[in-house]
């Protein structure tokens, strides 16, 4: 039995055009970022000082650390979607009807996926080996190839965290029968790791220790090392890094076996606090009466019913958000993150600082800021794909109501989402200071870097989001583009492509000051944010036009729709964003050329 589903679900699998689409752009990104962060794409530089070289042991694990990251989002791609895709189709009703070993059933599932994770995240360390051997790599930081840090790196961290972590989604998506808790539960091993990074932070032993990423007993065990050390030794399996290991492999051991014992193959799944008492309606006859006439409806379709109903969908859609036990979850572990976070920041060894309101808005801020853009990729996924996945699709697409609203609708669901968010974090904010006894409180303050510093960012990436979700052919297909941009942007940036024009919303946020405020960061800041506003509304009149309804189309009858779609209206908001776009556009390419003379010049005088 175990062999029957474990060859079916590889064969299935390695079938399927997304595996090798996944191992090819890790490939790719891990390629082209080595060779950056090398210098080959910048000009030489002589400089004789020794170097930490990039190649060492020691540099490839904190390398692979950084992918292990995003590694873990292809676990409920992978691993949560071959539980999933039973209940998705609706077989499990006919497939638990036959006389199947659930171990064999559960092991079977997993370790296929997981074979097909262990090949997808190689591709990232081939990637780094292959450009090693690019020729014109600065010496200096490149020494003797060594395959041996690289299988040690693998071996030790990346495979290891991929099963433990994989173990934990696997769980989360039998319990729930939902593909959503397995990215619910990657977005919460981030947060754990900042709790435990701020409540453990004067007990580095035990911060090592509970780390679930082992990245902190790599730094404990190595904290005195020299640079000859960082460039030849192999990181030491013994200690703290060791029990790690250990330990967490001890958790993901058990909470397999504890998913195998409460498996059930049942129709239905059991509510999270047990059953839930169904309240029975009495049954009244109401007799009809012949002479009774059904009353006339007046059906409107003005624009102002239609807004209407728009805002029906974002009030609706905003408290399916709201409601869901993962936001409530994912909200409050963020804000306890947050307030560790402050208690670091504000408590020192050799001083205690004032919990000032542009302390709680700058490094808790741009953390709590990535906790949103992530629940942004993750809730916009599940509203575009809702009627999908419910399976009412047709239903909906019969009624008379045009795609605007729907997109709109479940766009302004999202905004608000993140709205809430970062309101929340104010209050927190807020109540932090008033527990500590801090009066000046700046209200004007909070509001507005939140709202026109942070929020922008968060916006940008909502426009974003919906449109790649229109796009995408499902959920964890969407979210790994997402992240696939936000990391190609950070990554464009190593490879010495520093333009705005290029960087998708990529900019540090401004920073805040008692004696000059912003400064003169922040107009360029939201001249920036503008030039992408723009483009991101783009971004929704193409999922406007691309918008998915009615039965299964394919590429070229989405475009025919499309081009039917682009009428009246929608060219003219088309055009004007087009020519915004392009507009600020090239005033930013004549700032930034007029920058890079003045730089030059002054380097000439110099």
């Amino acid at each position: 039995m175990f062999r029957t589903v474990f060859s079916f679900e590889l064969t299935s699998w390695l079938r399927a055009p997304a595996i090798y689409l996944y191992a090819m752009t890790f490939f790719a990104i891990a390629f082209l970022s080595f060779a950056g962060t090398a210098g080959y794409f910048d000009p030489p530089v002589a400089d004789d000082r020794p170097q930490r070289l990039l190649n060492s042991p020691y540099e490839i694990h904190f390398i692979l650390q950084y992918f292990n990251k995003f590694f873990l989002f292809l676990l409920p791609a992978i691993i949560g979607a071959t539980l999933y895709k039973d209940y998705q189709s609706g077989t499990h009703s006919i497939l638990y009807t036959f006389p199947i070993q659930k171990r064999a059933y559960l092991l079977g599932k997993f370790l296929s996926a997981y074979c097909l994770v262990v090949l997808v995240t190689s591709s990232a360390g081939l990637g780094m080996l292959l450009a090693e051997l690019l020729p014109g790599l600065p010496t200096q930081a490149i020494g003797p190839i060594r395959p041996e840090g690289y299988g040690y790196s693998y071996l030790l961290f990346t495979l290891p965290n991929m099963l433990i972590h994989g173990i934990l989604v696997f769980a989360a998506v039998a319990r729930f029968r939902n593909i959503y808790a397995g990215f619910g539960v990657i977005v919460l091993l981030f947060l754990l790791q900042s709790i435990a990074e701020n409540l453990l932070s004067g007990q580095p032993f035990w911060l090592a220790l509970a780390d679930p990423f082992g990245q902190r007993s790599v730094q404990y065990a190595t904290r005195f090392w020299t640079l000859e050390q960082q460039n030849t030794a192999l990181i030491p399996i013994a200690g703290v890094l060791l029990y790690n290991r250990l330990l967490w492999g001890l958790i993901g051991l058990a909470v397999f076996a504890l998913t195998v014992r409460n498996f059930r193959f049942s129709e239905t799944v059991t509510p999270l606090f047990g059953q839930r008492r169904s309240r029975e309606t009495p049954f009244r006859e109401t007799a009809i009466k012949p002479e009774q006439t059904l009353p006339t409806v007046a059906y409107r379709y003005s624009f102002v019913s239609q807004f209407r109903t728009m805002c029906r969908v974002t009030r609706f859609e905003l408290g399916s958000i709201l409601g869901s036990w993962m936001f409530a979850g994912l909200a409050v572990l963020g804000l306890l993150a947050v307030l560790f976070m402050v208690t670091k920041v504000t408590t020192r060894a050799d001083m205690i600082l004032l919990p000032a309101t542009h302390l709680i808005l700058s490094i808790p801020a741009f953390f709590y800021g990535n906790i949103a853009l992530l629940l942004t990729f993750l809730y916009s996924g599940m509203l575009v794909h809702r009627e999908r996945a419910a399976g009412i699709q047709q239903l909906v697409d019969a009624t008379p109501i045009p795609n605007w609203v729907f997109l709109l609708g479940k766009t302004g669901a999202i905004l608000l989402m993140q709205l809430v968010l970062l309101l929340l974090l104010m209050l927190a904010g807020i109540s932090i200071q008033w527990y500590q006894g801090y009066d000046q409180v700046q209200i004007g303050l909070y509001l507005f870097h939140l709202l026109f510093v942070l929020f922008p960012f968060l916006m940008i990436w909502a426009f974003a989001s919906m449109a790649v979700h229109t796009l995408a052919p499902n959920t964890y297909a969407g979210i790994f583009l997402l992240l696939l941009g936000w990391l190609g942007v950070s990554a464009l940036d190593q490879m010495g492509i520093h333009s705005k024009l290029l960087l998708f919303n990529f900019d540090t946020l401004v920073p805040y000051s008692d004696i000059n405020g912003y400064g003169r960061e922040l107009a360029a800041y939201l001249y920036g944010k503008a030039y992408w506003c723009a483009f991101g509304a783009l971004l929704l009149v193409l999922a406007y036009l691309l918008w998915f309804r009615g039965l299964p189309q394919s590429a070229p009858e989405r475009l025919i729709w499309a081009k039917r779609r682009f009428t009246g209206p929608v060219r003219w908001v088309g055009g004007v964003l087009l020519l915004a776009f392009l507009a600020l556009g090239f005033d930013i390419h004549m700032k930034e050329q007029a920058m890079t003379q003045y730089t030059a010049g002054r380097q000439r005088e110099a």
